[in-house]
Order: C-alpha cells, then sequence, then structure tokens
C-alpha cells in the first residue's frame, strides 16, 4: 500500500485534502471518486525511515490520547463529527494518524457509524474504544464518553510509563549478567578446558557440562544466534496472540508484584 496526497472538490464545490492510502494510484483516484470527490491533484508520497518506522510501530498512544481528547473539545463546542475530523485530520503530524482519521471520516460521510468506522483500526482503538463511542452516539453524549477515555487512556498511559521506568534498572542488569556469561563461555571457560586438561584430572559433572556447552556455543554460534532470534519472535506473537494474552493477563495477576500493578490500571480505567 502506498500513501498519495490528494487535492479534490466535494459535490458542493468545497475544496478538500488530506492523504488516502491506496496499491495505486487508480485505484487512489477510484476511491475518492466513490466519496463524492473530484480529484484535482494527486501526488504519491515518498517513504523514509520515519514513515517506515511510523508504519511498523503504528500510531503512539500519545498521539491516539491527543486526538481523542481534541475530539471531545470539538464535539463539545459543536462541531459535526465529520468537521472535527477533517480539522484534526489536517492538523496531524503523525502519518498513520492522519491517514486513519482520513478514513473514518470517509467512512462516516459514506454512511457508516463512527464507532464502525474507528473498528477498523483495532490496532489503534480498542474494542472497549469502539464499544464507548457507540454507547455515546446511542446517548447523545459523546463529548462527555470521549473525555473520559481520554483521561482512562492517560492514566494508563502513565501507570504503563512508570512500569517501564521501573523495569529498566533490572532489565539492564539481566543483559549485563547475559553477556558477561556469554563472554565467559566464550573465553574463559575454552582457557580453563586446556588447564583442566594439561593437568589430566577427572573433572566433575558440572565442570563438563560447562565445557560441553562452551564448546556448543563457540562451534554452532550462528544456530544459537538463530535459535534466539527466533525465540524473541516466536514469543513475541505468542504474547500478541489472544490465547497468549489470556495466559499472560492469569500469570500477572497471579503475582505479588504484577498482579497488584494489573489491578491499579484495571480500577484507572
Amino acid at each position: 500500500m502506498s500513501l498519495y496526497k490528494y487535492i479534490a472538490t466535494d459535490q458542493k464545490g468545497i475544496k478538500r485534502s488530506g492523504i488516502v492510502d491506496a496499491r495505486t494510484e487508480d485505484l487512489a483516484v477510484s476511491l475518492l471518486k466513490n466519496q463524492g470527490y473530484f480529484v484535482i491533484n494527486l501526488e504519491k508520497q515518498k517513504t523514509n525511515f520515519n514513515d517506515l518506522f511510523n508504519s511498523v510501530m503504528g500510531i503512539p498512544q500519545s498521539e491516539i490520547v491527543s486526538f481523542t481528547r481534541q475530539f471531545s473539545t470539538m464535539i463539545s463546542a459543536g462541531l459535526p463529527a465529520a468537521r472535527a475530523l477533517e480539522v484534526l485530520g489536517d492538523q496531524a503530524t503523525n502519518k498513520n494518524l492522519k491517514v486513519t482519521i482520513n478514513s473514518v471520516l470517509r467512512d462516516i460521510e459514506g454512511g457508516a457509524s463512527l464507532s464502525d468506522a474507528f473498528g477498523k483500526y483495532p490496532r489503534s482503538f480498542s474494542p472497549t474504544y469502539k464499544a464507548l463511542v457507540r454507547a455515546g452516539e446511542s446517548s447523545g453524549k459523546l463529548d462527555e464518553i470521549l473525555k473520559r477515555l481520554a483521561t482512562s487512556m492517560e492514566a494508563d498511559r502513565e501507570l504503563r510509563a512508570k512500569f517501564q521506568s521501573a523495569m529498566i534498572y533490572p532489565s539492564i542488569v539481566m543483559l549485563a549478567m547475559i553477556g558477561v556469561f556469554v563472554l565467559m563461555m566464550i573465553f574463559v571457560i575454552p582457557k580453563l578446558a586446556d588447564l583442566y586438561e594439561s593437568m589430566n584430572v577427572e573433572l566433575p559433572l558440572m565442570t563438563k557440562i560447562m565445557i560441553g556447552a562452551s564448546d556448543f556455543l563457540i562451534q554452532r554460534f550462528y544456530v544459537v544466534l538463530a535459535a534466539a532470534v527466533g525465540a524473541f519472535f516466536g514469543i513475541r506473537a505468542f504474547v500478541k496472540s489472544k490465547q497468549g494474552k489470556e495466559i499472560i493477563t492469569r500469570v500477572t495477576f497471579a503475582l505479588p508484584v504484577f498482579g497488584k500493578i494489573n489491578r491499579l490500571r484495571d480500577i484507572t480505567q
């Protein structure tokens, strides 16, 4: 998929601009025409490192919080949802957020509900977000719901930030320990093995295991590295899966420290 910046007029002759996501330029034009736009200019956006990074990482939660709060303020001031989204889409600095807002705007202009339009982007707008927006649409209190949602998301973000800060030191210690272990296995253990071999003494079982592991690590370093990378991505995929999230939630709630953090997080929500 590619990003195309467009300038177009709508059915009332009002000039519009934004970014559309499509596979080809012809599909981008077709998509805009289906939304009732007459395309004046269409330009493919160049992809740089920041765009690639944003596409992989998605939209930061801080951007979602800021968008939700601003959206709430505009709705409270009496602006229609479509107009508010148009303004926020023009103001967005994050390209992923800009594309998402423009897509949501096209969907609601095409007759979709706001909650359904947000629901197409579950990575950025959670099922809870969608459900609360739907409740706001039904009750006529969308601005209040969005304001509370932004406050809840901000509290959750702050709690996550505190947790990540608290984990920095243990993570550094763990990485240092792993680094020291690997260096010992590669440089220290082989020298000890040569020393023991020259002494012609019977080695304890644990020492033999350490020497064998050292030899394997040195001779099969790329295999070990590939296995470590595969394990990392495998664990990452498991953590993001539905079943993995359920298991991790049950385990973390059972742990003394992590359980308390998760309960505090649920209370803030």
